[in-house]
């Protein structure tokens, strides 16, 4: 912020202001009140039209200088836009000895005082995000196990849980698996009913991460993703669409993941929110649709998660169709992703940042050989290769790639 200026100088500068235009006024009349006289000679006429002609003219110079000059000093209560990310100030923090828990004197939180380690503020010790999958009984089987052999080894037991299962069990490593009381083909009230589950049973947690059973996490940038924000406020995460193009409703893609802070879900989940929202939304075709009216709401819209690139982090198809896009010929049909995606479409070899890209979706039957990022000779492999895909080989069942002989060492992503 600025300090005022002191009022001795303020009235110096005054003073040289006013003496400046008095002076300029002068000038403007003798110049005028002579051309004045070579055009109508001398009397009374040309001295009343010097003088208007004077007088526009300071008016006009009196503007351009009120426009132009710079404020003699900014307001006293002024203050630069907080930087969210925690990283930037954490380490001005520890130095000035905030308190930890970045809480003011009067009671409110101090977002740019906020002193945080890792997933986790440093008065606790930190907690890993509630990664939930929704899933149907059919697929406990064979996605929701593809998953427990990929990306799901990575999450700890008591933090991957899997809702819209048969029956409650428990699997042999430790993940629950949870029966919801909703029809399996509708997608909306199930995803509502889970929101309300998970949001029940795990309300400690800082960050809430969702995903379908043909969602891959690549979960160590996740994550690392996640840090950067503060869970204390409410955050939507996700591929960020607008229905029908630019000026429709602002969701995420519920394939592709998306992640809500814990003062979002609080939203969510308050005053029997989920409940409400589920009579009020639970016959929308799609979950993610329901739940982005729901947190409209209550005041919570997308984030624009794109990287510094323009690159988008949650994906919303299989890797290989965005590294293929060109190839495919994508980029040609006319489908809805070209104008609900949020932002120009980054596609082809730049397509996913390999220290950005935290999901890829329709990645069923995929996982358990898929690395990212991948190793060079794959990436070599599939980009120049490809035909002019249909549209629902695009959207809803992408041609299986042909299968490469997995690199050496582990399977999973990091």
């Amino acid at each position: 912020g600025g300090s005022a200026m002191h009022p001795a100088a303020a009235a110096a500068r005054r003073a040289g202001v006013a003496a400046a235009t008095g002076a300029l006024f002068r000038f403007y009349q003798r110049c005028s009140a002579a051309w004045c006289a070579r055009r109508w000679g001398t009397g009374l006429r040309p001295r009343l039209a010097a003088v208007v002609v004077a007088s526009v003219l300071w008016a006009l110079w009196l503007v351009h200088w009120s426009v132009s000059r710079e404020p003699d000093a900014r307001p006293a209560n002024y203050a630069e836009p907080v930087d969210r990310s925690r990283r930037r100030w954490q380490g001005e923090l520890l130095r000035q000895g905030e308190g930890a828990d970045g809480v003011s004197a009067e009671g409110g939180i101090a977002v740019a005082r906020m002193a945080v380690s890792p997933l986790g503020s440093a008065a606790r010790p930190p907690r890993w995000p509630l990664y939930w999958v929704l899933t149907a009984p059919q697929h406990e089987g064979g996605r929701c196990v593809e998953i427990l052999a990929s990306w799901g080894r990575l999450v700890p037991p008591d933090s991957l849980l899997f809702l819209g299962a048969e029956r409650d069990h428990i699997s042999r490593e430790g993940y629950h698996f949870v029966a919801l009381e909703a029809p399996f083909d509708r997608k909306a009230l199930k995803e509502l009913l889970a929101w309300k589950f998970v949001m029940d049973n795990f309300p400690d947690r800082e960050w809430y991460v969702k995903g379908d059973d043909d969602t891959f996490f690549v979960v160590g940038n996740m994550n690392r993703y996640l840090e950067e924000f503060d869970p204390r406020l409410p955050y939507y995460l996700g591929c960020k669409f607008h229905l029908g193009g630019p000026g429709g409703i602002q969701y995420v893609s519920g394939g592709a993941g998306y992640v809500l802070s814990a003062a979002a879900a609080r939203r969510l989940a308050e005053n029997g929110g989920a409940e409400r929202c589920a009579k009020r939304y639970g016959a929308l075709s799609e979950g993610d649709l329901a739940v982005a009216e729901c947190l409209q709401t209550v005041g919570v819209t997308p984030e624009d998660t794109r990287d510094d690139h323009g690159r988008q982090r949650f994906h919303a198809f299989p890797y290989d169709n965005h590294l293929r896009w060109y190839a495919n010929g994508f980029h040609l049909l006319n489908f809805w992703y070209h104008d609900w995606v949020w932002g120009p479409e980054i596609e082809g070899a730049g397509c996913c940042g390999e220290n950005t890209t935290v999901s890829f979706h329709y990645m069923s039957a995929k996982m358990r050989h898929f690395v990212f990022p991948p190793p060079p000779h794959y990436v070599a492999a599939v980009a120049p290769a490809g035909a002019l895909s249909s549209l629902g080989a695009a959207l809803a069942a992408p041609a299986q790639a042909a299968m490469l002989s997995p690199p050496p060492g582990p399977v999973i992503a990091t």
